[in-house]
């Protein structure tokens, strides 16, 4: 049985990914279990600009970053310290690590995303997707 707290988070995942859809972009998921080379073979083979995770995976993440070379954005669902066996870094945490490796990507936790989203200037303008478009690529074990 999920606890409160990680239904939330699955709930936020769930409204990111229904706002992709709406849009008409695809949806990659990775799996945590798959390890590193696995996941970064996702992310280099569907050339993903943006990543929706929680802050359990940025030292994965991190670790991938220079060979990660289409990634943009990064929204982070947020996940305290201790929840899980590892220790997660912080949003500010790996906005430093980045400074010093000169990348352009920026880290951008949900609330953000959703205060930013809320604003009528960022109204986005999209074709509707059809039924034929591609909707979901998933990577599994």
């Amino acid at each position: 049985m999920f606890s409160s707290f990680l239904r939330l988070v699955w709930v936020k995942w769930f409204l990111c990914a229904q706002a992709l859809f709406r849009i008409g972009a695809v949806v990659a998921t990775l799996y945590t279990t798959l390890g590193k080379k696995s996941v970064l073979y996702g992310i280099q083979e569907t050339e993903v600009e943006h990543i929706i995770t929680t802050s359990n995976m940025l030292p994965m993440l991190l670790e991938l970053i220079d060979q990660m070379t289409h990634v943009k954005n990064i929204y982070v669902i947020e996940l305290h310290r201790g929840l899980l066996k590892s220790d997660p870094v912080t949003a500010d945490d790996f906005n430093k690590k980045l400074e010093g490796q000169n990348r352009m990507i920026k880290l951008i936790t949900y609330d953000q995303l959703a205060r930013i989203g809320y604003l009528r200037e960022n109204e986005l303008h999209y074709t509707e997707p059809k039924s034929s478009d591609l909707a979901v690529i998933l990577y599994t074990s």
